[in-house]
C-alpha cells in the first residue's frame, strides 16, 4: 500500500512543499482504507482518476477530505516564527516566517497550531497560534497595500513609545517590512500585526527597494557580504541563521527581486549562464548537487572564482586550486549558473 502512495504522488508531480498531501491508511478487514486530505483540487481529482483508472476502487475504499483555503490569514507578529513539519516544536523544522509576514490559514490543530501556506513563496508548514495574528480578508488586504520600511540594521528593537529607554515590545529583522503611521526626524510609528503601534529610531530604517530591469550587482555582493559569519540553520532565513537557499532569498529580497525557497527551485529561476566560472559575474547564482536533477546547495558569485554562500557559516570560497579559499567539494559538485535581468553596476 505504501508503493501505490509513492506511485500516486510520483505521478500527480505533487511537492509536499506546496501542497497538503497526506493520507491514513486502514488495512483491517476485507477492503483495506485510504483516507487522503489534500489542499487542492488538482491533487483530489488526480487522486480519484487514478484509483479509476488502475481499477484499485475495486480492492480499496477511498476518501478524499479536501483541505479549505479560509477567508482568515495568519501575519507573524514575532521576530522569527518556526513553520514546522508537523504541530509540534519537536518536529522539523521546514522553513520560519518573519514578522509582517503572512500566509492562507489551511487548517488549525486545537487552539495551540495553525497549518498556513505562506504568501512570500508558497511553502506549507504549521505555525504556533501565539506566534501570529488572525485577520480577515479586508485587513489582510490593507495591511499588504499598506506604505511599509524595513530595516537598515540586522535587528532593530521595535519600542512602547519613542525614547532610546522605552520597552522593547518586538524585534524588526533586516528584510521584513511593517506599516508606516507618521514619522519624524528622528522617530518613526509603526503597526504591529495586531494593530498596536510601537516605535523605531528613523535612523535605522528606510523605504524597500522596488524591483527594477536591472540587477544591481554590487548592491547584491554588498548585501551578500553584510551576513558574513551568520550561522547555519537548517530551515533558516533570517539574520538568526539561514540555511543556503534562505540565504540568497534574503539577499536577493533586499534587492527587490523574489526567489523561490528552495535551492532546487531557484535553479530554474532567471537564464543559463553556463558551467565555466571564468565567465561567471557578480550576482550570478551558482547551484551545486550530485547532478542537475538533484540540486542540493546555491551560492551567489563574487565573479570569476570566487562566490559567498552558507555552509557552517556564511563565507567564501572559490574554484581556482591555487587560492586559499579553494574548496574541493564545491569545484567538484557545481552543476551550472542562473543569472537573474541584465547584471548592472552602481
Amino acid at each position: 500500500m505504501a508503493d501505490i502512495l509513492i506511485d500516486i504522488q510520483r505521478t500527480l508531480q505533487i511537492d509536499t512543499r506546496f501542497v497538503v498531501f497526506e493520507c491514513i491508511v486502514n488495512d483491517e478487514g476485507p477492503k483495506p482504507a485510504f483516507q487522503f486530505t489534500v489542499s487542492s483540487d488538482y491533487a483530489a481529482e488526480g487522486i480519484e482518476t487514478y484509483f479509476t483508472r488502475t481499477a484499485a476502487l475495486r480492492r480499496y475504499r477511498v476518501t478524499i477530505t479536501r483541505v479549505p483555503k479560509k477567508d482568515v490569514f495568519a501575519i507573524a507578529r514575532i521576530g522569527v516564527a518556526q513553520v514546522m513539519a508537523a504541530p509540534s516544536f519537536r518536529s522539523e523544522q521546514l522553513t520560519q516566517m518573519l514578522i509582517g509576514e503572512s500566509g492562507d490559514i489551511l487548517q488549525k490543530d486545537g487552539a495551540d497550531w495553525i497549518r498556513v501556506r505562506l504568501h512570500a513563496d508558497g511553502y506549507i508548514g504549521w505555525v504556533s497560534s501565539n506566534q501570529c495574528t488572525e485577520v480577515p480578508l479586508g485587513e489582510m488586504i490593507d495591511w499588504i497595500e499598506s506604505a511599509k520600511v524595513t530595516p537598515k540594521k540586522f535587528i532593530v528593537p521595535l519600542r512602547s513609545a519613542p525614547a532610546k529607554d522605552a520597552d522593547a515590545v518586538a524585534e524588526f529583522l533586516f528584510g521584513t517590512y511593517l506599516p508606516i503611521l507618521k514619522k519624524n526626524a528622528a522617530w518613526m510609528q509603526l503597526m504591529l500585526p495586531d494593530g498596536a503601534v510601537c516605535w523605531a529610531e528613523s535612523s535605522m530604517l528606510r523605504k524597500p527597494v522596488r524591483v527594477s530591469d536591472a540587477v544591481s550587482s554590487e548592491r547584491i555582493i554588498d548585501t551578500a557580504k553584510m551576513f558574513s559569519g551568520i550561522s547555519y540553520v537548517w530551515g533558516g532565513r533570517s539574520v538568526k541563521g539561514f540555511d543556503c537557499s534562505g540565504f540568497t532569498q534574503t539577499v536577493f529580497r533586499f534587492n527587490g527581486i523574489e526567489l523561490p525557497r528552495d535551492a532546487s527551485l531557484q535553479w530554474k529561476a532567471g537564464e543559463d549562464a553556463g558551467t565555466d566560472y571564468t565567465k561567471f559575474v557578480e550576482g550570478d547564482l551558482l547551484f551545486f548537487g550530485p547532478s542537475k536533477a538533484r540540486i542540493t546547495h546555491v551560492a551567489i558569485s563574487l565573479g570569476g572564482d570566487a562566490f559567498i554562500h552558507e555552509s557552517g557559516t556564511v563565507h567564501c570560497s572559490s574554484f581556482d586550486v591555487k587560492s586559499p579559499l579553494y574548496s574541493k567539494k564545491y569545484s567538484t559538485t557545481l552543476r551550472g549558473a542562473r543569472r537573474l535581468g541584465k547584471a548592472d553596476s552602481e
